[in-house]
């Protein structure tokens, strides 16, 4: 399994004072995208809790990867090949004859050596490519994918270079601090094959724990004005005055022959999913 190999492979090959180093030095897209993908995928899926304790979410981490190139994508924040006209970047790619080559435009805050007429796969390969600058996208913006219950990280206004280091900071002292130094954490999980909804608390456990009640108003993600129904037991809504089971009451929302309920319903005035809340569950009994 690819996290049990990042772990394994990057605690072999580097010594732990050249970790930092290493990952801030990477071609983390040319290179290393595989390696990468893995990382970005357990950075997305930390999760800190009020108390200050950190937990990884291997269930959203293992959907990263397992799903990577259906359903998300390695994005660049600082685009690849900007519009030369766009104001927001201060560089673009100049196309001469067989070659392409970086130009600066005034005001970029890039490094000393990186200058206006070097080839331009050198600029991907030490600006663009560097981990600080990717992260783990959706492929697509649609509101109907199968994978609505993964949250991803948003950035605003990312267009200059003191941004890709501040991000990168950040992202490899955690990464260094909770994921690479701490061979505790159980690979097991990780290495076995995904949970299924079985392995799962169902929506009797959920309203035992509190979590939900009966009577309580949900919607489905997809058409959420158009959606709302009461729940009226462990199985059943009552939706547009006509009782019916969830898996019924979302196929008929979204007119899909078939749904995975628990990721696209979600109580009323709540942005987190039923299967959110299954997850969250299971990571705060493994602390």
């Amino acid at each position: 399994m690819i996290f049990a190999q990042i772990a394994n492979e990057t605690m072999l090959r580097l010594e732990d004072k050249t970790i930092t180093l290493k990952l801030e030095s990477m071609d983390a897209y040319g290179k290393n995208k595989k390696i990468s993908t893995a990382l970005l995928a357990l950075y997305e899926s930390i999760n800190i809790k009020d108390n200050g304790k950190i937990s990884i979410s291997y269930d959203k981490a293992y959907i990263l990867v397992e799903e990577f190139t259906e359903a998300f994508s390695l994005d660049h924040l600082l685009v690849q090949t900007p519009d030369p006209n766009d104001d927001n970047y201060k560089y673009y790619c100049k196309k001469n004859n067989n070659s392409e080559e970086l130009v600066l435009k005034e005001g970029h805050d890039f490094p000393d050596n990186i200058k206006s007429g070097i080839p331009y796969d050198m600029f991907e390969k030490l600006i663009l490519n560097k981990i600080g600058n990717l992260r783990i996208d959706y492929q697509d913006k649609n509101s109907s994918r199968q994978n609505t219950a993964i949250y991803l990280k948003e950035y605003g206004t990312f267009h200059t270079y003191e941004d890709i280091i501040a991000r990168e900071s950040v992202l490899i002292k955690t990464l260094v601090e909770t994921v690479l130094k701490a061979p505790k954490a159980d690979l097991a999980l990780v290495q076995k094959k995904k949970r299924t909804d079985a392995d799962l608390p169902n929506i009797e456990k959920l309203i035992d724990l509190g979590l939900v009640n009966i009577g309580d108003e949900l919607y489905i993600t997809t058409n959420p004005d158009a959606s709302k129904a009461k729940l009226i037991d462990t199985n059943k809504v009552e939706y547009n005055s006509e009782v019916m089971t969830l898996n019924q009451w979302g196929c008929k929302v979204t007119g899909w022959t078939s749904i995975r309920i628990y990721a696209y319903a979600c109580i009323v005035g709540e942005t987190e999913t039923l299967h959110d809340k299954r997850l969250k569950y299971i990571e705060d009994e493994a602390i």
